[in-house]
C-alpha cells in the first residue's frame, strides 16, 4: 500500500474495529474480540501519533494492536530494521512484535499497524506512586533500569523515546519497554530520527539531527537519577510530582535554567546528604553540548537508601548502628579497655573479712541463728554502699544515667518520626479521598448533566414528531384535495370518449346494423348509454334480458338476448377503459398553484414552528452545559482549594519530617554512642567487688 500522509483519527479506528472480520487479515486477530468501554465499544489507549487496542486473539493470546494516527517516513523500513536487530536479543526487556503493512481497514482503505506482544504489566508513575513506601523496591527499580540501560549500550541501540509511559512493570518487578517507533539500530543511521522524544525526558538541545547509539543518555540520567532520589526520600513525590503529570521529578522547565530548577533545589537543601551530593553530581544535565553527557553505565551506583522507619541506619561502609560507631572509635583511636575496681582500702577489706568470718563462725557453731539475716543484712549493706561509692561505681551509675536517658530520647523522637509519617500518610490519603470525591462529584455531574440533556432531546424529539405527523396529514389532505379536483375531469373525459364510440358500427360480436337499429330506437346510441345488463323472469319463468341504461332505466330490446347484451356490456367496459388509460392524471397548472397556496403557509408555519422548537432545545442545551460548566468549574475549584490545602499541609509535615528525622538519627547515636561507654563498665558488678574485697 503506498503511503498514506492522512491517517485515521482514534474515533475512526474505534469504529472499524468493532468489527475485526472486516478489519484485520492478521489469522490471530480476525475475528477477535476488542476490549471495550461502557459503550460497548472498541477500548483505544490512545497517544499523540497512535491508539493501541487490546484484541482477545483467535489464538487464545491477548495481543496490542498499534494503530498509527500519524504518517511517519519509511515506517516499514524502519520496523523492519528494527525487528532484525532485535532478533537476537533475548533480554527481558525486550517485547515481540509484528509490522503488518496492510494491518488495520479503516474507511475503506488498509493501513500499517502493529502486532505487540500483550504484557500484562504497570505503567511506571502507577508502580512507582504504589510503593513510594518501598525504598528498597524503589532502590531495585533503579539498579534495574541501570540494567537495561547498559543492556541497549551493549547491543548498540538506544530506544529514542525512554519516559516512563514507555516503560512497564511486571508484577514480578521486570522493567519491560514497549513503543518502538524512535527506536535506533544500526542499520537506521541513514534516515536519521523521527521524533525527537518526551519533552520531560530530554535535553532542550535535542534535535531532529540528534541521531546515533548516544541519544538516551539524556533521558535514562534524568529517570535514573528521580527513581534513586524517590528511594533516598519517597517526600520528594509529594513534593515535585503533581497529580496528572507527565513526568517523574523533573520537568521540561528543570532543564531550561539550571539555577531555577525545582528538582536541583530541592536536591541541594535536602536533609540528606546523599541527595546534596546528587545534585552536584547531575550538573552535566545542564552542559551545552550534548555529547559530554556520560553513560550511565559508567557511574557508580549511588549510596542505598535510607532506612524505613525502625530499621538500623545504613552506612557507606555497610555498618550499622552501634558498629558503625565502634569502627568510628577504633579508626580515631578513641577505644578504651573495660574497666576494673581499683583495689580495695586496707580498712574496708580487714572489716569485711571479719564480718565475713564472723557469720562463718556462727554458722558453724549453730549459734545467733536468729541474728543470722541480721548480719548478712548488715554486711550487704556495707558491702553494698563501699561498691556504691567507689570511683568506678559512681561512673557506672553516671553512665547508666546518661544512657537511660538518651535511650528515652531516641524512643521519643522516634514516636514523633513516625507519627510525622503517619501525619503523611493521612494527608496522602485525605489528597486521594478529596480526588476521588471530586472524581465521584464530576462523574454524577456529567451524568446529570447527560440525563437533563437527554430530556430535552426526547421532548424535542416529540415536538419535531408531533410536527412532522401534522405536516404529513396535511400534505395528505392536500393531495386527496387534488385527486378530488381532478376526479371530474377524468369523469368527463371518459364520458366524452364513451360518447364518442358509437355502437353502430363498432364490430360487437352479434351486433349489427339491424340491431344497432333497435339499440338506437331505445336511446342506446353510444357506449355511455350503457350502464349494465339486468336479466329478471317473467310471469311464465322465461328469462328477460334487459339493457340498463345510463338513467337508470331497463329497455329490452328485440333480438337483443343475453349473449349479445353480454357482448355490449362487455365493449362497454373495454372502451371505458381505453378512456381511462388517456384521462388526464394532473390538474392545469392554475389549478394546481391554487390548492398548493391554500397549504404552503400551513406547512411553513409548522415548519416553522419545527425550527423554533429545534433553536429552543439548542438554547436548553447550551443554558445546561453552562449550568454543568460551572458546576463542573465549582467542583474544580473545590479540589483546587482541598490539594493546595493539602499541599500546603503537606509541605509543613514534610519540614516536621525531616527535623523529626535528624532528631531521630542524632537521638540515635547518642543512644549508641551512651551504650558504648556503659560497656566499658561491664565489668564493674557488685559480684565482682565482693570478690576483690575477699581477694585483694
Amino acid at each position: 500500500m503506498a503511503d498514506q500522509i492522512s491517517y485515521p483519527t482514534a474515533v475512526e479506528y474505534r469504529e472499524s474495529l468493532y468489527n475485526t472480520s472486516l478489519a484485520f487479515l492478521d489469522p490471530a486477530l480476525r475475528g477477535g474480540e476488542p476490549v471495550v468501554d461502557q459503550l460497548g465499544m472498541p477500548k483505544p489507549i490512545s497517544g499523540n501519533f497512535a491508539s493501541v487496542f487490546t484484541i482477545k486473539g483467535t489464538d487464545g493470546r491477548r495481543w496490542a494492536v498499534k494503530c498509527f494516527t500519524r504518517h511517519v517516513p519509511d515506517q516499514a523500513l524502519r520496523y523492519d530494521q528494527i525487528s532484525r536487530a532485535l532478533a537476537g536479543v533475548r533480554s527481558p526487556w525486550k517485547v515481540d512484535f509484528q509490522y503488518l503493512p496492510d494491518g488495520v481497514l479503516c474507511q475503506g482503505t488498509r493501513y500499517p499497524a502493529l502486532k505487540m506482544e500483550w504484557v500484562e504489566a504497570t505503567g511506571l508513575l502507577p508502580y512507582v506512586e504504589e510503593h513510594l513506601t518501598d525504598r528498597d523496591t524503589l532502590g531495585g527499580l533503579a539498579g534495574k533500569f541501570s540494567d537495561l540501560v547498559r543492556d541497549l549500550s551493549e547491543y548498540g541501540i538506544a530506544h529514542g523515546d525512554l519516559q516512563h509511559g514507555n516503560i512497564l512493570v511486571t508484577p514480578s518487578g521486570e522493567m519491560k519497554l514497549v513503543d518502538y517507533d524512535g527506536m535506533f539500530v544500526p542499520g537506521l543511521y541513514s534516515l536519521g530520527a523521527s521524533e525527537k522524544g518526551h519533552a520531560n525526558y530530554q535535553s532542550p538541545l535535542r534535535t531532529m539531527a540528534s541521531w546515533g547509539p548516544d541519544i538516551d543518555r539524556f533521558s535514562s540520567w534524568v529517570i535514573y537519577t528521580s527513581l534513586s532520589a524517590l528511594a533516598l526520600d519517597p517526600m520528594l513525590w509529594q513534593a515535585l510530582h503533581a497529580n496528572g503529570d507527565e513526568a517523574l521529578l523533573f520537568h521540561q522547565a528543570d532543564f531550561s535554567d539550571r539555577d531555577n530548577s525545582r528538582v536541583r533545589y530541592a536536591f541541594a537543601n535536602s536533609s540528606v546528604p546523599k541527595l546534596r551530593e546528587i545534585a552536584q553530581d547531575i550538573d552535566f544535565l545542564w552542559a551545552t553540548d550534548l555529547a559530554t553527557i556520560p553513560p550511565l553505565e559508567t557511574i557508580a551506583a549511588p549510596v542505598s537508601s535510607q532506612p524505613a522507619h525502625g530499621a538500623a541506619p545504613v552506612y557507606e561502609n555497610g555498618a550499622t548502628g552501634t558498629d558503625w560507631l565502634r569502627q568510628h572509635h577504633a579508626a580515631a583511636g578513641l577505644t578504651s579497655p573495660r574497666l576494673e575496681f581499683s583495689p580495695p582500702k586496707r580498712p574496708v577489706r580487714v572489716s569485711s573479712a571479719v564480718l565475713l568470718c564472723l557469720i562463718v563462725l556462727c554458722t558453724a557453731l549453730r549459734v545467733l541463728n536468729d541474728l543470722d539475716p541480721v548480719l548478712v543484712l548488715i554486711i550487704w549493706t556495707v558491702t553494698f554502699t563501699s561498691y556504691r561509692s567507689t570511683p568506678e561505681g559512681r561512673e557506672r551509675q553516671r553512665s547508666y544515667k546518661v544512657f537511660r536517658e538518651r535511650r528515652s530520647a531516641a524512643a521519643k523522637a522516634s514516636d514523633r518520626t513516625a507519627a510525622s509519617e503517619r501525619e503523611a500518610s493521612n494527608l496522602v490519603r485525605e489528597a486521594e479521598g478529596a480526588r476521588a470525591s471530586a472524581e465521584r462529584k464530576t462523574q454524577k455531574a456529567r451524568a446529570d448533566e447527560q440525563q437533563e440533556i437527554s430530556g430535552v432531546n426526547k421532548r424535542l424529539d416529540r415536538e419535531i414528531e408531533s410536527l412532522n405527523g401534522r405536516i404529513r396529514a396535511l400534505q395528505g389532505k392536500e393531495a386527496a384535495e387534488v385527486a378530488k379536483a381532478l376526479l371530474p375531469m377524468q369523469r368527463a373525459h371518459i364520458d366524452e370518449q364513451m360518447r364518442a364510440t358509437r355502437i353502430a358500427g363498432s364490430g360487437v360480436t352479434g351486433i349489427g346494423p339491424a340491431i344497432a337499429a333497435s339499440l338506437a330506437a331505445k336511446g342506446i346510441v353510444t357506449a355511455a348509454d350503457i350502464a349494465g345488463v339486468r336479466v329478471t323472469k317473467s310471469a311464465s319463468g322465461a328469462s328477460v334480458v334487459a339493457i340498463v341504461r345510463r338513467n337508470g332505466m331497463a329497455v329490452s330490446v328485440r333480438g337483443v338476448g343475453q349473449q349479445r347484451a353480454d357482448a355490449l356490456n362487455a365493449w362497454r367496459h373495454q372502451v371505458e377503459a381505453r378512456a381511462r388509460v388517456t384521462q388526464p392524471s394532473v390538474l392545469p397548472p392554475a389549478q394546481r398553484q391554487e390548492i398548493a397556496d391554500r397549504y404552503v403557509q400551513q406547512k411553513r408555519s409548522l415548519e416553522n414552528d419545527q425550527a423554533a422548537s429545534r433553536a429552543r432545545a439548542a438554547l436548553e442545551v447550551n443554558s445546561l452545559h453552562r449550568k454543568w460548566a460551572t458546576a463542573q468549574q465549582d467542583i474544580a475549584n473545590e479540589l483546587r482549594e482541598a490539594t493546595a490545602r493539602i499541599a500546603a499541609s503537606q509541605a509543613k509535615v514534610h519540614q516536621d519530617f525531616v527535623a523529626a528525622r535528624k532528631q531521630s538519627e542524632t537521638a540515635d547515636w547518642q543512644r549508641d554512642f551512651a551504650k558504648l561507654e556503659l560497656d566499658r563498665y561491664r565489668r564493674i558488678r557488685y559480684t565482682r567487688y565482693l570478690g576483690k574485697l575477699v581477694t585483694g
